[in-house]
């Protein structure tokens, strides 16, 4: 993202993903049901190294380059709840998820976890 890279090089800004934060955040709340989206494979590499094994984790990975990949994303289970976490750098992708997510589920929560954008939907 130039935009960042600006701010980072010429205005000294600093720009961190919080995995480990998000997933603190998520552990207590995270229901049987429910299941964790990221949308590239680097997200899923860092979320996991800080869950574990066991955490119903699931990456849209589309290769390099190249957006979400959508016929990848888990199956939904009613009553269950969708967290989609995103990294600062990855919000350009969202939109095809989110839609999708909108389709069979609705926003309860989307809040910025330290550089991490965690959005709670509920699978109806």
């Amino acid at each position: 993202n130039a935009a960042r890279w600006s701010e980072s090089v010429f205005q000294g800004k600093r720009f961190r993903e919080d995995w480990r934060g998000a997933v603190e955040r998520l552990r207590p709340a995270l229901g049987t049901a429910d299941r964790v989206v990221v949308l590239h494979d680097p997200s899923w590499r860092a979320v996991h190294y800080y869950a574990g094994d066991g955490w119903p984790l699931v990456s849209l990975e589309g290769g390099p380059e190249r957006p979400a990949d959508l016929s990848r994303f888990p199956a939904l289970p009613p009553g269950g709840r969708v967290w989609l976490l995103a990294a600062w750098f990855e919000v350009p992708d969202l939109p095809p998820v989110e839609a999708r997510l909108a389709e069979h589920a609705r926003l309860e929560s989307k809040e910025w976890e330290s550089g991490v954008l965690v959005s709670r939907y509920r699978v109806e």
